[in-house]
């Protein structure tokens, strides 16, 4: 998400050449930032820590993902790995797939809705954000459009944000990416219009996900804003919680 991007881009290391290399990275590909951020030297931890007050990192990446590429980060900063769904650690998205590449993310969002393990993760996380009283929290996934996405749509809701402006900052993810999708296909010859579909999938927000997503939690629980104080536990309280610490008066 862009809300995730910015966030990246506030919590990353500021001073001189540091944020203007990541910034370039994160216009040509999100992923490229990504991977700048795990590289990051002592120096320009400090910088997160010392400026930005970094305090906690939640890694929604899968088992796999979080031990090849770790975050660089030291025992001052709290680490929490919480993969959201195990089916994503036995059958990632590869070209393997049986279903069609919209079948296959509908299902994930269908199952970031209401499986019990994703709905145990996001409440997790949430209680993360609450228990982050002073500092920085920074959160992410691989790519930001599907887990970490979710999370910020939860983030966003309960902050007060309307459906319509939830929508508007999930799609300004595609931004970034949509130039990532364009360099990858352009670069594979004779390229099938199933592998075109496989990638757009991938790199591509789109809404029929994040439809998805509402239509499970509302035929399962009636209604999103019982889902998120009933089933998520977020209520009144933790609500205002919230909106204290990280709305502009």
């Amino acid at each position: 998400e862009l809300f995730t991007t910015k966030l990246m881009g506030i919590v990353s290391p500021n001073p001189s050449l540091v944020i203007d290399r990541f910034n370039k990275l994160k216009v040509e590909s999100p992923r490229k930032a990504l991977d700048y951020l795990y590289n990051l030297t002592s120096d320009e931890l400090s910088v997160l820590k010392e400026k930005y007050n970094l305090k906690v990192v939640v890694d929604f990446r899968s088992t796999k993902s979080s031990t090849l590429k770790k975050d660089k980060i030291d025992s001052s900063i709290e680490y929490h790995h919480i993969f959201v769904l195990k089916e994503l650690e036995k059958h990632s998205y590869t070209k393997d797939i049986t279903c069609t590449p919209d079948e296959f993310f509908l299902n994930v969002y269908h199952s970031l809705a209401v499986k019990e393990e994703a709905i145990n993760t996001y409440k997790k996380f949430l209680g993360f954000v609450l228990d982050c009283k002073s500092g920085a929290i920074l959160y992410h996934c691989t790519s930001g459009k599907d887990r970490t996405g979710i999370a910020t749509i939860l983030l966003l809701y309960i902050l007060g944000c309307s459906k319509e402006t939830i929508y508007e900052e999930h799609f300004e993810t595609n931004k970034f990416t949509r130039s990532q999708y364009e360099e990858t296909i352009s670069k594979i010859e004779n390229l099938s219009e199933k592998e075109k579909d496989y990638y757009e999938a991938f790199y591509i927000a789109k809404k029929i996900y994040i439809d998805e997503y509402f239509r499970s939690i509302e035929e399962k629980y009636g209604s999103f804003p019982y889902f998120v104080k009933e089933i998520l536990g977020i209520d009144e309280e933790k609500t205002k919680i919230l909106r204290d610490r990280y709305l502009e008066k």
